[in-house]
């Protein structure tokens, strides 16, 4: 017999599964990259859907603002008022939804604007809440000994609402796991 050179079935069967085990984590990598691109995506548009109604409030007065709360109702009982915008999603129910923000916004005589752009994907929830951070403002002995407190620690009561946009959206493609973009703004007169 001559004296054959080559590589039985068994030596390239061993060989592909060493190159497997060695290619397996380069897959994940690969993978792993992927669905990383796949939740900044996600990330930037519900910046920009929360960077919308922070840019929207920015451009609204203090004073103007409270006129309108008090005209829709008030504040709640933890001071704060809150519109939901759901984004079509029927799994949460909203105690007032996106058209009552566009409403509140664009026919209140106090503020006159034209609301933030609705989301339209369903993945994505955004809540507005506006909370008062002013201090009661006191009368008569208590209202003089709090500018006299004041005035001495330097101290300047500023009239503010705080805007709270949060904006929920599934990471990757597991629909389970909710990640959040929030931000905030001062609303001052």
């Amino acid at each position: 017999m001559k004296n054959k050179t080559g590589f039985t079935m068994i030596e390239i069967l061993v060989g592909l599964v060493i190159l497997s085990f060695g290619l397996l984590p380069i897959y994940n990598l690969f993978k792993q990259g992927r669905d990383e691109t796949v939740n900044n995506v996600q990330e930037t548009i519900a910046t920009n859907y929360a960077s919308d109604v922070i840019n929207f409030c920015k451009e609204i007065r203090y004073s103007d603002l409270k006129k309108a709360v008090e005209e829709e109702g008030g504040l709640d009982s933890d001071k704060t008022f809150t519109f939901y915008d759901e984004g079509n999603d029927t799994a949460h129910k909203p105690t007032s939804n996106a058209a009552s923000l566009q409403k509140f916004f664009e026919e209140n005589e106090n503020l006159k604007f034209i609301a933030p752009t609705l989301i339209e994907e369903k993945a994505y929830n955004r809540i507005l809440k506006i909370k008062d951070c002013g201090r009661e403002k006191k009368t008569g002995l208590a209202g003089l000994w709090q500018s006299i407190k004041d005035f001495f620690s330097k101290t300047c009561y500023v009239s503010a609402y705080l805007a709270t946009v949060t904006v929920s959206f599934p990471r990757n493609q597991n629909k389970k796991i909710e990640d959040k973009v929030i931000l905030y703004t001062l609303i001052l007169d």
